[in-house]
């Protein structure tokens, strides 16, 4: 097991990646911060990114909001 706070991969600099969700109504337009681009990216279809693992774990990310939303 990796140590905590190690590079995922080796030779490559540490980077802190945050992440977070936020389920809203669609009809909230989505806005950018100055710098920061922000776009939709569908889930049905796959994306570049510097960790290949993402897609993947974005759309079960997906499901389980969707599953938990049906409730």
């Amino acid at each position: 097991m990796a140590r905590p706070g190690a590079a995922r991969r080796t030779g490559r600099t540490r980077t802190l990646g945050l992440s977070y969700a936020a389920v809203v109504d669609r009809a909230v337009p989505l806005a950018a911060e100055s710098g920061q681009p922000a776009t939709w990216i569908r889930l049905d279809h796959d994306w570049e990114s510097y960790f290949p693992e993402d897609p993947a774990r974005m759309r079960r990310h997906a499901a389980r909001l969707a599953r938990h939303a049906r409730r």
